[in-house]
C-alpha cells in the first residue's frame, strides 16, 4: 500500500488489479518449544575442553574414605598410605543441522517488501536453535533420564513393593518424604553427598501436587491474597533440596510424512535425584558433567541481535572479553576468553546483560580477534544499534557457549571513536524484556476484598522508618515486606542488613548454607523496619 494515503487511491489500485497482503505482518504461529522448558544445560555443569576426546582422574572412594593414619613406630616411619585412581574418558561427538534458503525466493521477498512473518530468512536462526536444544534434551533422557542407566533405581508399583519397588506416585499411601529421605542416606553412604537436585517428570510433578502429605503441609500456610500454592520451590523445601527441575519440554516422535506424535522428551512418570556441583571444580564429585568442545580451536564462539525474534540478525565480529550479567541483585561475570570460568546459571531470571568491547574499521578488519566472516564498518554497527534504541525493538540476544537466550532491549550505547581508521570503542547494555500480564479481578478472585479501602503509605514518613516489628509469612520476600513498610521495594536492603542475624539464622535453621542476601527468608521469623 505504498503511495495509498486516501480510499480512493486504494480503491483505483484494486480496480487495476492490485490486491492487498492477505497475510498479517505482525504475527504469525510457530510451535517452538519454550527455551525456558529445555533443561539439558541447567542440570548438570558445563565443562568446557580444549580437545574433543581426552583423560580425567577419578580417585578411588575407598582409598579416600579409608583411616590411613598410623601410629608412628619408634625409630622409624609409618606405612605410606595408598591413594589410587583410574583414568575416566570423555568424548565429544560433533551433531549437526542444516536448514537452507531459496536465496533467488529471498531477493524477491526483500525486493516486494512483503510482511516479514513470510520472510524465507525470518525463522532460520531460532529454528537451528531450536533443534539444537531439542537434540540436547533427547540426548540427555537417553543417556540419564531413563530406566536402566543409573544403579540405584525403583520401580512403582500399584501395591506391595518387594526390592528396588515403590508404591506409585499417584498412590496416596505412597509417603514421599520417607521415601526420598531414605534415598538420600543410600546415596550419602555411597557417594559421600546428600542429593542437592530433583529432576521430575511432568506427570510426577502433577502427582506430587495433589499428593495429601504434600497439601496437609501447606494448606494452613496461605491466606486470601497470598493462597498456598504447591509448585517447584515449595516441593524443593518439603523434600530437602536445593533445586527441583520438572521436565516438561515435548517433542514429535512421528517420522516425516507421519502424523505428528506428540510426547514429553524425559520420561513423564519419571524422577532423578542426584548431587552435583554448581560449576567444574577439581577434587569434587558429580553425578554428571555436560562437555563442550571449542571444535573451531580458537575459542570463537557468537553473539547474536534478532529483531523481533525473526528478523535479520545482527552478529558482532569482535567478542568482548567478558560478558557481566545481572540476576536480581546479584552479578555474574563470563570469562569469555580462557571460558575457564563459565558458569551456567539455575533458577534465576536474568534482568541485563553488559559488556564493552570494539568495531574495527577496514585496515583492521584482518586482525586475528576479528571474524571477518561477520566484519561490517563501524558506522554501520553503529547505526544499526542506534535504530534499535530509537525504535525500541526488542531482541533475542543469543549468546553461544554460555546459553544465553532472552528478549532484550538495548538500555544504553556508549561509543567513542579512536584512530585514524573509523575505529571504535563501545559499551551496551541490554534489559531483559518481559510481557506485561494484565488480569481482571475474577480471573484473581479477589471479589472478596477488592472494594477494601486500604490506606495511603506516607512515603515520607516510611522512608524514616517505623522501628516496628513485621513478622513475616508465607509468600513474603523482603521486596515485598519494603514495598509495604516503605512503599519502594527497592528498599529491601535497608530490612536486610537490620535484620541479618535473624535471617541468617533462619536459613541455617531450615538446611541452608546462607540466605543468599535475603533471598531465602521463613514464615514466623520477626523482623525490625528501621
Amino acid at each position: 500500500m505504498r503511495n495509498m494515503n486516501s480510499n480512493a487511491a486504494i480503491m483505483a489500485a484494486i480496480a487495476k488489479g492490485w490486491k492487498p497482503n492477505r497475510y498479517l505482518s505482525n504475527m504469525s504461529m510457530a510451535f517452538f518449544n519454550n527455551n525456558a522448558d529445555y533443561v539439558a544445560t541447567k542440570i548438570f555443569p558445563i565443562c568446557p575442553v580444549q580437545n574433543s576426546t581426552g583423560f580425567y582422574y577419578e580417585f578411588l572412594k575407598g582409598d579416600l574414605a579409608r583411616d590411613n593414619v598410623q601410629r608412628k613406630p619408634a625409630f622409624g616411619k609409618a606405612q605410606p598410605a595408598k591413594r589410587g585412581h583410574t583414568d575416566s574418558t570423555y568424548k565429544c561427538e560433533v551433531d549437526q543441522v542444516i536448514t537452507g534458503i531459496d536465496s533467488i525466493n529471498a531477493l524477491d521477498y526483500t525486493r516486494s517488501g512483503v510482511p516479514a512473518s513470510i520472510d524465507p530468512r525470518r525463522s532460520s536462526v531460532r529454528f537451528i536453535n531450536d533443534q539444537m536444544l531439542l537434540h540436547l534434551d533427547l540426548t540427555f533422557a537417553e543417556k540419564f533420564f531413563k530406566t536402566g542407566v543409573w544403579q540405584n533405581e525403583f520401580t512403582g508399583v500399584d501395591s506391595t513393593p518387594g526390592s528396588n519397588q515403590m508404591l506409585k506416585f499417584t498412590d496416596a499411601n505412597f509417603d514421599p518424604i520417607a521415601f526420598f529421605d531414605a534415598r538420600k542416606r543410600e546415596i550419602r553412604l555411597e557417594g559421600r553427598r546428600t542429593p542437592n537436585k530433583l529432576c521430575l517428570g511432568y506427570d510426577t510433578f502433577l502427582a506430587l501436587k495433589k499428593h495429601p502429605d504434600i497439601l496437609e503441609r501447606v494448606k494452613y500456610g496461605g491466606s486470601t491474597p497470598n493462597p498456598a500454592i504447591v509448585n517447584e520451590k515449595v516441593i524443593a523445601e518439603l523434600l530437602g533440596f536445593d533445586e527441583v527441575t520438572v521436565l516438561m519440554a515435548t517433542y514429535n516422535k512421528a517420522e516425516e510424512g507421519q502424523p505428528d506424535d506428540m510426547d514429553f522428551i524425559c520420561e513423564s512418570d519419571g524422577a532423578l535425584m542426584c548431587y552435583v556441583t554448581n560449576s567444574p571444580q577439581i577434587d569434587e564429585p558429580s553425578a554428571g558433567y555436560i562437555f563442550t568442545w571449542d571444535m573451531l580451536g580458537n575459542g570463537s564462539y557468537m553473539i547474536c541481535l534478532i529483531p523481533g525474534g525473526s528478523g535479520t540478525p545482527f552478529l558482532f565480529s569482535i567478542m568482548p572479553e567478558q560478558i557481566a550479567v545481572k540476576y536480581g541483585a546479584k552479578y555474574q561475570t563470563f570469562d569469555t576468553i580462557s571460558r575457564g570460568t563459565v558458569k551456567v546459571p539455575r533458577g534465576t531470571d536474568v534482568t541485563s546483560v553488559s559488556w564493552s568491547s570494539e568495531f574495527f574499521g577496514f585496515k583492521r578488519r584482518n586482525e586475528p580477534i576479528v571474524n571477518r566472516l561477520l566484519w561490517m564498518p563501524p558506522a554501520a554497527c553503529r547505526s544499526i544499534i542506534e535504530e534499535y534504541i530509537e525504535n525500541e525493538t526488542v531482541l533475542t540476544l543469543i549468546v553461544t557457549d554460555i546459553w544465553l537466550n532472552i528478549d532484550v532491549t538495548v538500555s544504553s550505547f556508549e561509543v567513542t571513536g579512536y584512530g585514524a581508521f573509523g575505529n571504535l570503542k563501545y559499551s551496551i547494555t541490554f534489559e531483559q524484556k518481559k510481557p506485561l500480564e494484565i488480569y481482571t479481578t475474577d480471573e484473581l478472585n479477589t471479589d472478596s476484598y477488592a472494594k477494601k479501602t486500604i490506606p495511603r503509605i506516607d512515603l515520607a514518613a516510611a522512608t524514616t522508618g517505623s522501628g516496628q516489628n513485621y513478622t513475616i509469612v508465607k509468600g513474603d520476600s523482603l521486596w515485598k515486606i519494603a514495598q509495604k513498610q516503605y512503599g519502594d521495594g527497592s528498599q529491601w536492603k535497608k530490612i536486610y542488613d537490620a535484620n541479618k542475624d535473624a535471617i541468617e539464622s533462619a536459613a541455617k535453621k531450615y538446611g541452608k548454607k546462607s540466605s543468599d542476601s535475603g533471598k531465602w527468608i521463613y514464615p514466623g521469623v520477626s523482623l525490625i523496619i528501621p
